[in-house]
């Protein structure tokens, strides 16, 4: 199923995930749909960002993603290698 709405492939699958009730990601997976997520809004900065994405966000973190890491490497990636 395709949410037109989502903000991310990865907001898409963590949304699937806690669907069928408390998804239970470890820290590398948390971490990898962080950083998707963080990607793909431009640090949550872009205008379709909702209270529900960044509660997912959250829960995300909670289960051990590392969002000041991958900000770092995303964001120093994009300075160097500009798209």
């Amino acid at each position: 199923m395709v949410d037109i709405a989502s903000t991310s492939t990865s907001r898409s699958g963590v949304q699937n995930s806690f669907k069928d009730g408390e998804a239970n990601f470890d820290s590398n997976v948390s971490t990898c749909l962080l950083t998707g997520m963080i990607a793909k809004t431009h640090s949550f900065k872009t205008a379709n960002i909702n209270p529900y994405t960044l509660n997912l966000a959250s829960k995300l973190m909670d289960m051990g993603a590392d969002r000041e890491k991958n900000c770092a490497r995303i964001f120093i990636a994009t300075a160097r290698f500009p798209l």
